[in-house]
């Protein structure tokens, strides 16, 4: 394919070509690439194609990226929401990224974090995210979510906490691993400590 496809055909790749059709896109080199990916998001009436672009777009973790995937943090379909929040993180992490969209970022995958009627998916890589992003008014979030009676969201809170160097963090990781009784956590919590001792030492 000599020139990027159109979003159209972006969406066509997906439905008739699977797999096949994602890696062409993800193997292609145009300087536009992010901006036809985000238009066909927005066009597709499928969410299994919505889904699978955020998943390229997670993949392809370019900062330019980031506007369209907050519009997909409040798509219909959980499983895209779930899929837009893991983008956002990818894409985010290790990025400067401009004030008011961090802020628009944070606030909504706060917001659907602390949402219960959510699922746990949708939970979990909302919080995974705000710790890749390195958003720190989310931090309060992140060390009560350590106590979350649902495993999955410790050991996301845990994840998420490694990449935030704060002693607070240490301190309250710390405390949750004197009580935990699931393996998964703790190997979750112990590799963030790990992580953050080592980036102080």
């Amino acid at each position: 394919m000599a020139e990027y496809p159109s979003p159209a055909q972006i969406i066509r790749l997906i439905e008739e070509r699977g797999r096949d059709g994602r890696q062409l896109l993800f193997d292609l080199d145009v300087p536009d690439k992010i901006v036809r990916l985000c238009s066909a998001m927005e066009l597709a009436h499928s969410a299994h194609v919505r889904r699978v672009l955020c998943n390229l777009l997670a993949s392809l973790a370019d900062p330019t990226a980031l506007p369209c995937l907050l519009a997909r943090l409040s798509d219909p379909d959980p499983e895209v929401c779930a899929a837009a929040a893991d983008g956002v993180g990818n894409s985010a992490y290790g990025h400067d990224i401009p004030e008011g969209l961090r802020t628009d970022l944070g606030k909504k995958l706060s917001d659907l974090a602390t949402n219960r009627a959510n699922p746990v998916p949708v939970r979990t890589g909302s919080l995974y995210a705000l710790g890749l992003m390195r958003y720190r008014p989310g931090l309060p979030l992140l060390i009560k979510s350590l106590n979350s009676d649902v495993p999955a969201e410790r050991w996301a809170s845990a994840e998420a906490l490694s990449h935030v160097g704060d002693p607070e963090v240490i301190i309250a990781l710390r405390a949750r691993r004197q009580q935990e009784d699931d393996e998964r956590v703790n190997r979750y919590i112990d590799i963030a400590l790990a992580a953050l001792t080592n980036a102080d030492s």
